[in-house]
């Protein structure tokens, strides 16, 4: 069992903590942390848990606490001391490994959270929402190739689970296979066919693969089944305006733009429409600076509008 971060020696426990604590009675100690927590003193309690793991380094329902109390507390450090302590330590709760992973993603911590899901992923390899998770965090690392292995990997033992095909469908994106993406999305479609998530990713990736008439399809069975779907409208409007059915793009693209009008990268799409119609300059170049506002970097908006000022 790995060594625990020192505790401050400067703060004395509180003294119902310290005579639980000396008294070796797990149990007792553990109610006596509860009352703490119910009175929100979450800094009293994390640091009576940290004395108590060095006594019981193996118990779960210390680290468990400990990790709550460091989370409500919203002691950053702490969580982070807690994490090395976890992934050093021969703790097997997935539960755990999975929090803590959670918490380091929440915070921009990827290359954290993908060691904590991995942990948990190797403590249950039945868990898929783990792997998911593991692969989301390698994708966030620019290591779409690892986020593939372990997705394949688990797929070996759950291949009907439609949360894997997909997890293996957004690594092929991050890897630009938007074909080899589209297939994993259609397995996962086949398996969960209530999931319209899974449509919206199979029609973007036939899209991004060029395949235009088929993205069409699968986008307008997806604002079929949801109307609501954003996503959707916005796909069927670039498969259609590829299509050169533009009349259709145009009210796709409308719709779309009702359900989010604030959204820069279709405010950018529709300007690049537009900007092939004579008649609608002014309205294209409208739309294209709000999306070079947001995207500054967007190469094809900022030359299409330099084309329009010449």
């Amino acid at each position: 069992m790995s060594s625990l971060p020192p505790s401050n020696p400067r703060r004395p426990l509180a003294p119902d903590l310290e005579a639980a604590l000396q008294a070796g009675e797990l149990a007792t100690f553990l109610a006596t942390v509860d009352a703490h927590l119910l009175r929100s003193d979450e800094e009293g309690a994390s640091r009576a848990l940290w004395r108590a793991l060095e006594r019981w380094p193996a118990d779960t329902q210390l680290a468990r606490r400990l990790a709550d109390a460091l989370h409500r507390a919203g002691d950053r450090d702490g969580m982070r001391r807690f994490a090395r302590w976890l992934l050093s330590s021969r703790l097997r709760a997935t539960d755990l490994h999975f929090a803590v992973g959670s918490w380091a993603e929440a915070r921009g911590e990827s290359a954290a959270a993908a060691r904590c899901f991995a942990r948990a992923a190797r403590a249950d390899p039945d868990d898929a929402d783990a792997v998911v998770r593991l692969a989301r965090a390698y994708r966030s690392e620019n290591r779409p190739d690892l986020a593939q292995r372990a997705v394949e990997r688990a797929l070996q033992r759950q291949p009907d689970a439609a949360e894997l095909h997909a997890a293996l469908g957004y690594a092929h994106i991050d890897a630009h296979r938007p074909v080899a993406a589209a297939l994993c999305f259609r397995e996962a479609l086949r398996r969960a066919p209530e999931w319209n998530t899974y449509r919206e990713d199979l029609a973007s990736a036939l899209g991004l693969g060029e395949r235009w008439r088929e993205a069409a399809e699968e986008a307008q069975a997806c604002v079929r089944i949801q109307p609501e779907s954003e996503r959707g409208w916005a796909t069927l409007a670039a498969a259609l305006a590829r299509l050169n059915q533009r009349g259709r793009a145009e009210q796709a693209y409308r719709k779309a733009l009702q359900l989010n009008a604030t959204s820069a990268r279709l405010k950018g799409n529709y300007g690049l429409f537009l900007a092939a119609d004579p008649a609608r300059l002014f309205e294209a170049v409208r739309h294209l600076r709000a999306a070079l506002e947001s995207y500054p970097d967007w190469e094809e908006v900022r030359s299409s509008l330099t084309d329009l000022a010449s």
